[in-house]
């Protein structure tokens, strides 16, 4: 792959993938860089071609989410600092951090893995139910259906501040 092509896909998915890896490394930065790197070293030394931007971005999505499986499969801590969220969001940025948004990352944290990764890609990535369906290989119903079940349990515990 062509150096100047990669620093373009490094500089326009970077922080997408960083993302990602956050959520699945439960907040550690250090090792959603790790990830991070280590999903672009995958992509380096595959000298992968992609059809249009789409797929690449698909591409870094699943690989992300599978180094992260790698990486945190058995740990089940969520180290949460409301300060790195503000650092890695920062101002310029879609999301801003209150107290009730950090208390919806909290819960964002907590959904189990496979509503938790609709949800992000859903709402802080923008993709559609059918992009995501492809990215994960599920039918657009289940994608659907797990963003049904985010949304209520991320309801519920939010309003366990409210009662």
């Amino acid at each position: 792959m062509v150096n100047s092509k990669m620093e373009e896909i490094i500089r326009k998915y970077g922080d997408m993938v960083f993302r990602v890896a956050l959520i699945y490394s439960r907040n550690n930065r250090e090792d959603a860089k790790d990830i991070s790197q280590d999903v672009f070293l995958t992509l380096l030394n595959k000298n992968k071609e992609f059809n249009d931007s789409e797929h690449c971005k698909a591409w870094l999505i699943r690989t992300t989410i599978n180094l992260s499986k790698k990486y945190y499969f058995r740990k089940k801590d969520i180290l949460y600092d409301p300060q790195e969220m503000r650092n890695l969001i920062g101002d310029n940025e879609k999301i801003t951090l209150d107290q009730d948004s950090s208390r919806l990352y909290q819960g964002i944290c907590k959904l189990p893995e496979r509503n938790k990764i609709v949800i992000i890609l859903y709402y802080f990535e923008e993709l559609s139910c059918r992009e995501i369906a492809q990215v994960l290989v599920i039918s657009e119903a289940s994608v659907r259906k797990r963003l049904s079940r985010g949304r209520q349990y991320l309801r519920r515990f939010l309003e366990e501040d409210y009662e």
